[in-house]
């Protein structure tokens, strides 16, 4: 899973702010990624005045979804990685396999380190599919014309098979010039 995924799906992820005070707050997101397991821990850069601020008026509601220029977290210039594969995920911005813990905290814009909220951490996995591969015809071997051509093709299900137990194709056949 690429960070920037997250910041392009909307239904990745979703917040809901509530200001329970009767004053106006002005407010960032402060969050963790970790997976102690493989070492990975990506936080946000809580003192960067690029994130941008959370007004939430008296008593408002605020939703904001993994695609908000709010959510820092998914924003490669407003994160720190570290850990065994931080030059990987800094280069690719892909996450590698595994478990991992997502925290997120309201805290003040201009004093961070003021938590505004209790620390939400939910648990998500990130399991990678391997491309399905050809079987018949296998490569490089020479189809004889006929007429009617009929040919069959075959490949191998993807690894491990998704949860939903279907998988979409996409086939394009196309001629390679000797």
């Amino acid at each position: 899973t690429l960070l920037s995924d997250w910041r392009s799906d909307p239904s990745a992820i979703q917040v809901m702010m509530v200001n329970t005070t009767a004053a106006t707050l002005t407010l960032r997101l402060s969050g963790t990624i970790d997976n102690p397991v493989a070492g990975v821990h990506v936080v946000t850069k809580d003192d960067d005045t690029r994130v941008p601020k959370i007004i939430l008026a008296p008593h408002a509601t605020k939703t904001l979804f993994g695609n908000s220029p709010e959510f820092s977290l998914f924003n490669p210039d407003a994160i720190q990685v570290s850990g065994t594969d931080a030059s990987t995920i800094q280069r690719s911005g892909a996450l590698p396999e595994g478990s991992y813990i997502l925290c997120l905290q309201a805290v003040n814009y201009d004093a961070p380190h003021a938590p505004r909220s209790l620390q939400m951490c939910p648990s998500f996995s990130i399991q990678y599919i391997d491309p399905p591969s050809l079987i018949q015809p296998t490569c490089s071997s020479r189809i004889p014309s006929t007429a009617p051509q009929a040919l069959i093709f075959m490949w191998t299900q993807p690894m491990p098979p998704p949860m939903s137990g279907l998988t979409d194709y996409n086939f394009v056949m196309c001629e390679v010039p000797t």
